[in-house]
């Protein structure tokens, strides 16, 4: 199956700044299992602070919750 039809959020081109930001967080967020605070959590992953990473999920709409496991 091509990849694009297994994740879409992954390999499709962004379209828009938006897009692009919320396309890194969402891989983030499955890459840590929806961690976002502390080592090897998505705002270190992203080189961010969590709370700006935080302020850019409400902002984006963009909810940890589907990849907490």
């Amino acid at each position: 199956i091509p990849a694009e039809l297994l994740d879409p959020v992954a390999t499709a081109p962004p379209t828009r700044l938006d897009d692009a930001i919320r396309a890194c967080i969402v891989r983030a967020l499955r890459a840590t299992r929806g961690r976002i605070y502390g080592a090897g959590g998505a705002a270190e992953i992203l080189g961010l602070p969590p709370s700006t990473l935080q302020s850019k999920m409400v902002k984006l709409g963009v909810s940890r919750d589907p990849y907490v496991c």
